[in-house]
């Protein structure tokens, strides 16, 4: 996917959660081994894809703490959200790796290769019917007053039309190959994923049984499964930068976002970290870095609480 001067905001907050200590019941040597290491699994697309973000937090995170190991993967499917990466790309699979089987692994590349037929299940036409028509997609209205859109919507129903051709086929060539990579090198990743980043699409809606929340959620569960704990970071493709930004873009809509977020990770279970792609709340930032290209700018900041 390409982007057009986006600029993208990652916020990782606070470190001393996520590099912290967790109760655990390891013996103590074993315990202080497994605190000196801590794994980070980052599933999105494009906007977790781009200047290799795992690696941009893996040497921030190391650099401002000594000591320490980081270990960081990523699914990554380009233009995809997580419903996708639940239903169709099976990438939970990953996350719970160690408790699956090689059983377990080859029913789930079965079950990808029974769905990847030429005619779309029912379940994903309902999906995206609930998405298209969700307030939160006002694509139509954002254009007719920003001068320098990302994208256009003319074409939205010939791209509607192919978009189960271009799911099917990543299917059949990523997913499934994926899962076999997984399988052939698993003793290649961690035991337990101590952090996973759930990255949004387009798809955070105010009723949390749509889109972003409700796919999070299901994540989230798997994560609760593994002592995983979630980390919601929420982009803002809708934010450009080609022209100077003179005033906050789709600040009531960003700030819904943020809110409907940071209700999810109140929830019991696992803490959520909360990041949002273009607004920072944080104080005394421990660190940050700021990385340019001609084309994108990406900016981290770690703070602490």
């Amino acid at each position: 996917m390409k982007h057009s001067l986006a600029l993208t905001t990652l916020l990782l907050a606070p470190l001393a959660a996520l590099c912290g200590a967790a109760e655990s019941t390891l013996p103590a040597k074993a315990d202080a081994a497994a605190k000196k290491t801590q794994s980070f699994l980052f599933i999105g697309n494009s906007f977790t894809f781009r200047h290799e973000l795992k690696d941009i937090f893996k040497t921030l995170a190391t650099e401002g703490n000594p000591g320490k190991n980081f270990i960081t993967e990523r699914v990554i499917y380009g233009g995809r959200d997580l419903f996708r990466h639940f239903e169709l790309f099976r990438s939970q699979d990953l996350l719970r790796l160690q408790t699956l089987s090689d059983a377990d692994l080859k029913r789930s590349i079965a079950e990808m290769d029974a769905l990847a037929k030429p005619t779309e299940p029912a379940f994903y036409t309902e999906y995206w019917k609930q998405i298209d028509s969700s307030a939160l997609r006002p694509w139509e209205a954002y254009e007719a007053t920003n001068p320098s859109p990302k994208r256009t919507r003319a074409n939205a129903s010939k791209r509607e039309a192919t978009r189960w051709m271009g799911d099917r086929q990543l299917i059949i060539k990523n997913a499934i190959p994926n899962h076999e990579s997984w399988m052939a090198h698993r003793k290649d990743f961690p035991p337990a994923w101590n952090y996973v980043v759930l990255q949004s699409w387009q798809d955070v809606n105010p009723d949390p049984e749509i889109g972003y929340l409700q796919y999070a959620t299901k994540f989230i569960e798997v994560a609760r499964q593994q002592n995983t704990q979630p980390i919601l970071y929420i982009t803002a493709p809708y934010s450009q930068n080609m022209v100077p930004v003179t005033e906050p873009i789709e600040k009531e809509r960003a700030l819904m976002e943020v809110r409907l977020a940071a209700d999810l990770a109140k929830k019991p279970g696992p803490s959520s970290c909360l990041c949002h792609s273009r607004y920072i709340a944080c104080k005394r930032p421990a660190f940050h870095s700021r990385f340019a290209t001609r084309t994108t700018v990406t900016r981290i900041s770690v703070a602490p609480i």
